[in-house]
């Protein structure tokens, strides 16, 4: 029960910052001797955050589901554009991140890889969100944009590269505002979450999934409420500072993740 305290906290702390929440799980399951979590406790603290990102986006959840109305009436409005333009974006990460699954499995989510890899991103973060220009916003953004994005956010397959933090880059080298690019790649990570979410849920027995309730449901109102405040600085945050503080977290956390690497046994 404490352990999924403790993987409760890092996920709410670090789902919604540019640092790998997937990188910092697995690095306090190592020092602090946290068996694998189940399926199932991980859907729960998916879930927790996707609530998050639903409930403090949920105007544009509104023109999406208005936009499909309108649809049937012959017009076309810019909700149901910002969803196709999700969906679009959407598709090189489902197709690769599940022929990565399919064939490697979790193989490839080794410390050093994640230590480098958070270490090289850090520093492209740096660079890229400080020489950038900040001359758009989500309002205007266009297909293409929208694809080049999706397309970029397959590095995010990259074991600890973290995928707030690629599409970030990704929006930023588009010239869009920080607040702006982070928008975009939340609302990039609705039908990710959701559709991997829903593959397993599918593929669990009801009787697993009622078991769930007893402890995964109190990790997810964790992560909800907890998740959401950080989102909530965060996205003020980015109104007025730049990511350099993350960019810089993250070579440090990359620099211990090597040291684990090299003092202890392959995870």
């Amino acid at each position: 029960m404490l352990d999924t305290f403790y993987l409760s906290l890092i996920q709410a702390l670090t789902e919604f910052l540019p640092v790998s929440s997937t990188a910092h799980i697995i690095v306090l399951s190592k020092i602090c001797h946290i068996p694998t979590i189940g399926r199932l406790t991980e859907v729960a603290l998916h879930m927790g955050t996707l609530l998050v990102v639903m409930v403090y986006f949920r105007r544009n959840l509104q023109e999406w589901i208005q936009g499909f109305f309108m649809l049937l009436q012959g017009k076309i409005t810019k909700g149901f554009h910002q969803f196709l333009m999700i969906s679009l974006a959407t598709i090189p990460v489902t197709i690769i991140g599940y022929i990565i699954h399919h064939y490697t499995g979790e193989g490839t989510r080794s410390l050093a890889i994640m230590g480098w890899s958070s270490i090289c991103f850090g520093v492209l973060l740096f660079f890229v969100d400080r020489r950038s220009l900040t001359q758009k916003n989500i309002a205007t953004m266009t297909y293409p944009d929208a694809i080049i994005i999706g397309f970029l956010q397959v590095i995010a397959l990259i074991p600890g590269a973290s995928r707030l933090g690629t599409t970030l880059m990704a929006g930023r080298l588009l010239g869009y505002t920080r607040e702006s690019a982070a928008h975009f790649s939340f609302l990039l990570s609705l039908p990710v979450i959701f559709g991997a979410n829903l593959l397993v849920l599918l593929d669990t027995p009801p009787q697993a999934i009622l078991g769930m309730a007893t402890h995964g449901l109190g990790a997810m109102v964790f992560c909800f409420f907890l998740g959401y405040g950080v989102l909530a600085v965060f996205m003020r945050w980015l109104k007025s500072h730049t990511l350099a503080p993350f960019a810089l977290y993250r070579i440090l956390f990359g620099g211990y993740v090597l040291y684990l690497a090299h003092t202890s046994s392959p995870f």
